[in-house]
């Protein structure tokens, strides 16, 4: 009986650290969390970001992917740079070129940049020399922060890491960070002849070659979807702005009847129903139509601007 409740105890912390590290990436505006004054945020296979306005404002229109480097190992933290190969840092900066396909910035070919690379590689060229000599006004930098497999007979992972930067060439003006750890996880504890021999098959087939470049893959397509947010993030600040700048935050509600919703959008559903007249306090705009207001009682809630005033 008490080894079958440690069986059991041991499945369920194995299933639960799993389960974890699959859920869905949890994607963290870092340039937001400065603003408001927030500590460090986290989460569940967090996905970190940061832009410049200027990445919408004036989006960059060629992108070269510059050949990715591994994070360097100091002399006080000898350990801390990832065992990869030259092939391998190769072969996922090919995974990073194929995902700027869909997006709408002119690209350079690899070896062209390779080409360049190898040019100016005894000068001490700046960003700006190599981009003028592409053609090209934004280079995309990239270091490998981690790349390991781990074996532990019925379990592995799989982890792939990276840093990137969008550098504007003629001033080194940075438009985009972001940076993630993406993983894999195979095996399970077995309870029979049965579930062994299953473990050690998905143990053993999350550590293939195969597998790494589909982490890999994960890795820059959850990236490089926060570029796809990019205009809505910085309408959010534009929305901002013009919150700070208004004298009064005091809105009246119009129509007969409003509901209160929990969240910015039809989908949530209404705390409270609010009637014609009564005060709420806007406190943003940032998911524009819906705006988050702040009753007299302190409750929080969303409402459409459609159905609200200013005094």
């Amino acid at each position: 009986m008490g080894l079958d409740f440690i069986k059991i105890i041991l499945v369920g912390a194995l299933v639960l650290s799993v389960s974890a590290c699959g859920m869905s990436p949890v994607y963290i505006n870092e340039a937001v969390q400065m603003e408001e004054g927030r500590g460090q945020a986290t989460g569940m296979n967090p996905v970190h970001f940061k832009f410049d306005p200027a990445f919408h404002h004036s989006p960059p229109k060629c992108i070269a992917v510059m050949p990715l480097r591994k994070q360097l190992t100091t002399a006080f933290l000898p350990e801390t740079g990832p065992e990869i190969s030259d092939i391998e840092l190769k072969q996922l900066r090919r995974v990073l070129y194929s995902h700027l396909a869909p997006y709408p910035y002119k690209d350079v070919e690899l070896a062209r940049v390779n080409q360049a690379v190898r040019t100016y590689s005894d000068l001490p060229v700046s960003y700006r020399g190599l981009a003028k000599h592409l053609d090209c006004d934004s280079l995309l930098l990239g270091e490998v922060t981690d790349y390991n497999t781990q074996f532990f007979g019925v379990y592995s992972q799989t982890s792939v890491g990276i840093k990137l930067r969008l550098v504007r060439a003629q001033d080194n003006h940075q438009l985009w960070q972001g940076r993630h750890i993406a993983s894999s996880h195979g095996g399970s504890f077995p309870l029979t002849p049965v579930d062994l021999a299953i473990g050690l098959y998905s143990a053993t087939s999350n550590i293939s070659d195969e597998q790494i470049v589909r982490v890999g893959d994960d890795l820059f397509r959850r990236l490089l979807l926060t570029w796809d947010r990019s205009e809505e993030l910085d309408q959010q600040g534009i929305m901002q702005a013009k919150v700070e700048s208004r004298d009064v935050s005091s809105f009246y509600v119009k129509t007969d009847y409003l509901n209160l919703r929990s969240g910015p959008g039809m989908k949530f559903g209404a705390s409270t129903v609010l009637k014609q007249n009564d005060v709420v306090m806007l406190l943003n705009e940032r998911h524009t139509p819906w705006l988050q207001v702040k009753l007299s009682d302190g409750q929080l809630g969303y409402v459409h601007e459609r159905y609200i005033a200013a005094y």
